[in-house]
């Protein structure tokens, strides 16, 4: 064989091997492109699904805030009509009417311990305490009440103070409403939800 033939020869086989590597070459970056393309496939499709979890979770939180938001301001009307219907009371109550006296008597003797107490009124409260109101309070307390009347007016509205020593009781008409209140408010609150305050 002549030296041309064998470089030829040569030549052809590396030429065939250079095609081989090069088809090869060819596939596997058409493998490594294929590959790359679904790894960023997949990314983009994470991306889109965490995208589409914090819209979500962003979506339940304002809902949630609004929710809250809204339960708060029910909650805030519910406290306003509570706080109306005990601020009607105590105004009814304190209306200066035939019934006040009884109401006065009621609280004088509800707060009473001895039946021995002085009682101290509002200065417009000072006209009511006669000696007739004083005798049905002591008939009141099982008829041995010895009740005294103070000479100097309280700063309350309506209702009494009573002192027995160094002993107050607040007989108030607003102090009994408060505590009036603290027992009553669960079920108040109930009615004003019924009538959809």
């Amino acid at each position: 064989m002549s030296e041309e033939k064998i470089s030829r020869s040569i030549i052809e086989e590396a030429e065939k091997k250079a095609e081989i590597l090069m088809n090869e070459a060819s596939e596997k970056a058409l493998e490594i492109k294929e590959k790359g393309q679904l790894e960023i496939e997949k990314v983009k499709k994470y991306q889109e699904d965490m995208i589409k979890q914090l819209s979500e979770r962003e979506k339940e939180k304002h809902v949630s805030l609004a929710q809250l938001e809204i339960s708060l301001e029910k909650l805030s009307a519910r406290r306003k009509a509570m706080d109306q219907v005990f601020e009607e009371v105590l105004r009814k109550t304190l209306i200066r009417d035939e019934g006040y006296k009884e109401r006065l008597k009621k609280a004088i003797l509800s707060g009473a311990k001895s039946g021995n107490e002085t009682i101290h009124v509002c200065a417009e409260d000072m006209k009511i305490l006669d000696a007739a109101f004083i005798k049905k309070l002591n008939d009141g307390f099982h008829g041995k009440g010895g009740f005294k009347i103070s000479t100097e007016p309280v700063k309350i509205t309506g209702g009494a103070v009573l002192k027995e020593g160094k002993v107050l009781t607040d007989a108030s008409f607003k102090t009994i409403l408060d505590e009036e209140r603290y027992f009553l408010e669960t079920e108040i609150s109930k009615m004003i939800s019924e009538t959809g305050s």
